[in-house]
């Protein structure tokens, strides 16, 4: 296949100010220092906090300890594992091939995939690559899957095994388990989804999906300090609260140390499915990748407009419509945003505000309260954006 023709684009934007601060020990930066009283600074071990204009001023803010061991203070340019904000990186790259027209989202995905796990999952015939981008395919996801939980936590975490995505995918045939909904009738969430579309973007630009990430976003938008888990590696320690939840799922490995009476080194249980959960990246580099799928010719208004268009319910206890992003409504008004958590210690925002036009990441090395992100969303972006409205 031949190369893909780039669209022209005019997508780097100009950072006239830079402002680094590390709250363990100094406090220079005013905006820092204001920041430095919300909860979620004393309640976790580390946060990281940053916004991005489209002016092109940059402001990174880091609280509490990269390691809490050593109290190795967080750093503003320290990199962390970003989970499912990955999902992110992977539906550019069906954009940009959209936008090149070599594939359309309307299309049956298997008019790419032909192997015969594939055809173990029930309806795959009539799933496109939108059913899959917004997880309206209700192809069982393996998340939670105990064959996998396993080799991330449990019995056979020693191995730290990086599993293949057809093996992956195997998970789903309809012999073991039940798929999570019917096609197009909701928000299925599961990473099922995005393995199957790291294997399109395989099939249609006919390179390894990792090659192609790096070749077509991280070198174009300049995103040196960002890569896939074995590539790079985080700076930064990541947590798993001890609790009756965590017991009843899983029995944690002892290959995880305790960092102390509460809390598990989990660093190494990271997710490394590359398509759904495996890059590597620091604050800098996210509100650099934001501020230009949302606010730049990067993509193509068309593909803009699908990527932030929302319509699918999450839950009648949350205000916000979901597709390949999410959208919320909140006092301060409407915001996009992409999050990812996991049990290697890790809870992460990447938002985009369409009225002050802004991006903003939040990130801290805890997972277990199961509300961590609830609490970053309330307290950083009323501390960003309610003072504007």
């Amino acid at each position: 296949m031949s190369k893909l023709k780039r669209p022209k684009i005019n997508y780097k934007i100009n950072i006239i100010l830079l402002v680094l601060f590390t709250a363990v020990g100094c406090g220079k930066n005013n905006n820092c220092e204001q920041m430095s009283q919300l909860s979620i600074i004393n309640d976790y071990p580390g946060v990281i906090i940053g916004s991005l204009s489209e002016h092109g001023a940059l402001n990174i803010c880091a609280f509490g300890y990269a390691d809490i061991l050593s109290q190795q203070a967080m750093k503003v340019e320290d990199k962390f594992h970003i989970a499912s904000v990955t999902k992110l990186f992977t539906a550019t790259a069906i954009f940009q091939l959209y936008d090149a027209g070599k594939l359309d989202i309307n299309d049956k995905i298997t008019s790419y995939l032909d192997f015969p796990e594939l055809w173990l999952i029930p309806d795959i015939d009539s799933v496109t690559i939108l059913n899959l981008l917004d997880h309206s395919s209700g192809i069982y996801g393996y998340n939670n899957d105990p064959e996998y939980i396993k080799t991330l936590l449990g019995e056979e975490a020693g191995e730290f095994k990086k599993w293949d995505p057809i093996d992956l995918l195997a998970l789903s045939d309809s012999s073991r388990v039940k798929p999570f909904g019917k096609i197009g009738t909701g928000h299925f969430y599961g990473d099922a989804n995005y393995v199957l579309l790291g294997l399109i973007i395989e099939k249609v630009s006919s390179m390894p999906f990792t090659t192609y990430i790096k070749n077509n976003i991280f070198t174009p938008l300049n995103l040196n300090h960002t890569g896939f888990y074995g590539d790079v590696y985080p700076d930064v320690k990541g947590y798993l609260k001890r609790s009756d939840i965590l017991k009843s799922i899983v029995t944690v490995n002892p290959v995880f140390p305790s960092a102390n009476d509460s809390l598990i080194d989990a660093t190494l249980a990271v997710e490394r499915i590359d398509a759904a959960a495996s890059i590597v990246s620091n604050a800098s580099d996210l509100l650099e990748f934001a501020i230009n799928i949302y606010m730049t010719d990067f993509l193509s208004e068309k593909s803009k407009a699908l990527l932030i268009n929302a319509s699918l319910k999450v839950s009648d206890n949350e205000n916000c419509l979901q597709r390949i992003t999410k959208k919320c409504k909140s006092d301060f008004g409407t915001f996009i945003t992409m999050e990812g958590d996991g049990p290697a210690g890790i809870n992460l925002m990447l938002v985009y505000n369409s009225n002050q036009k802004q991006v903003i990441v939040a990130f801290t090395n805890i997972f277990g309260n199961f509300d961590e992100l609830d609490k970053m969303r309330e307290e950083v972006l009323n501390f960003y954006f309610n003072e504007k409205q």
